[in-house]
C-alpha cells in the first residue's frame, strides 16, 4: 500500500513539471510581388527617303506628321527642299508633299494654313491639300528657323541670324524674332544677345526661346527675359508635355525635360537631334535627326 501512495505521488508530480506545448502557428504565407512593369516601347525609326530632315510637327487634324527636309545646305536657296507626310504608324504617305523649297525648317499651323520658315521668308500652304498659298517675305531676314503658334493663331518667327558661306555658317548679328501681321512681318526684339535664336514656343500667353549658347528665355514687351542655363547647347527645338519643357540639344546628343531641379536628359546618345514635335494624344516625342536622315518617333510612356 505504500509503495502504491509514493507511485502516486511520483506520477502526480511529474506532470506537474511538464507545461502543455501549444500547436505551432502555420507559417504566414508571402505577399506576391508586384508584376513588373511593362516594357518600354521601342521607338519607331523613319527612314526611306528623308533627307536633313529638321522639324517634326504633328497635325492633330489630319492625324500625321509632317517632316520638313532641308536636302541641300542649311542657309542656301537651291530649290530641293521638301515636306513629307507620315503616319503615326512611321510609314511615309507622301515623301515629297510639298516639293520646291529652299531650306525649310520650322513648322507651325493656324487655322487652316501651314506655315513654314524658309530663309528670308514664312511659306504659306493649305493645311489639307498641301497647295501654296503664298509667303511673307522679310526684309533683312537670313536664317528663318522656327514658328510657332498661340492659343490665338498668332504666327511667331525666329531668325537665328546665320548665313552661308561655302561648307560654314557664319553669324551676322541679324538675330530675331518676328510676330506676323497679315502679309507683313513685326520685329518683336532683335540683336546680338538673343544669342542665334532657334526653337520656339508660344505658350500661356508667353513665348520661350532656345539658342544656341544654351539659354531657354522668354521675349515679352520687346525685352529678353532672365535666361536659364541649360547643361549643353546648341539647343534646337523645344514642345511643351504633361511632364514638362522637352528640349533637343545637338552639342548633348541628348533631348532634356524640365524637373523642379533642372533639366536632365530624357532620351539620350542621339545625334542631330534638331527641331522636335510632340504627338499630346500618343505621348511621343517626334525627333528628326537630321544628319541621320531619320525621324525617330520616341514614346514617352
Amino acid at each position: 500500500m505504500r509503495n502504491v501512495i509514493v507511485l502516486l505521488f511520483a506520477c502526480i508530480a511529474c506532470s506537474g513539471d511538464a507545461p502543455a506545448t501549444a500547436p505551432a502557428e502555420p507559417a504566414k504565407p508571402e505577399a506576391p510581388k508586384p508584376p513588373p512593369p511593362p516594357p518600354k516601347p521601342e521607338p519607331i525609326l523613319v527612314q526611306g527617303g528623308l533627307s536633313k530632315p529638321e522639324s517634326a510637327l504633328h497635325d492633330t487634324t489630319a492625324d500625321v506628321y509632317l517632316v520638313s527636309n532641308i536636302v541641300g545646305k542649311s542657309g542656301e536657296k537651291d530649290g530641293k527642299g521638301f515636306i513629307s507626310r507620315v503616319s503615326p504608324g512611321g510609314e511615309i504617305l507622301a515623301l515629297r508633299w510639298i516639293d520646291g523649297l529652299d531650306a525649310p525648317k520650322g513648322m507651325g499651323i493656324s487655322g487652316d494654313a501651314l506655315y513654314v520658315a524658309d530663309l528670308d521668308r514664312v511659306r504659306i500652304f493649305d493645311r489639307e491639300s498641301g497647295k501654296a498659298r503664298g509667303s511673307v517675305k522679310i526684309k533683312g531676314a537670313t536664317f528663318l528657323n522656327d514658328i510657332a503658334v498661340d492659343g490665338s493663331g498668332n504666327v511667331f518667327v525666329s531668325d537665328s541670324g546665320l548665313e552661308q558661306y561655302g561648307p560654314y555658317m557664319e553669324p551676322n548679328g541679324k538675330d530675331a524674332v518676328y510676330r506676323l501681321e497679315g502679309k507683313k512681318a513685326v520685329k518683336l526684339i532683335g540683336g546680338k544677345q538673343l544669342g542665334n535664336p532657334d526653337g520656339l514656343l508660344a505658350d500661356g500667353g508667353a513665348l520661350y526661346v532656345v539658342n544656341k549658347p544654351g539659354e531657354l528665355y522668354r521675349v515679352d514687351g520687346g525685352s529678353k527675359g532672365a535666361a536659364t542655363k541649360l547643361p549643353k547647347g546648341s539647343l534646337d527645338g523645344i514642345v511643351k508635355t504633361e511632364a514638362g519643357l522637352m528640349i533637343s540639344s545637338w552639342d548633348a546628343k541628348a533631348v532634356f525635360l524640365q524637373k523642379d531641379d533642372g533639366f536632365v536628359p530624357a532620351t539620350a546618345k542621339i545625334n542631330s537631334p534638331a527641331d522636335i514635335g510632340y504627338d499630346a494624344k500618343r505621348k511621343r516625342l517626334l525627333i528628326p535627326l537630321l544628319t541621320e536622315k531619320t525621324l525617330r518617333i520616341e514614346p514617352l510612356q
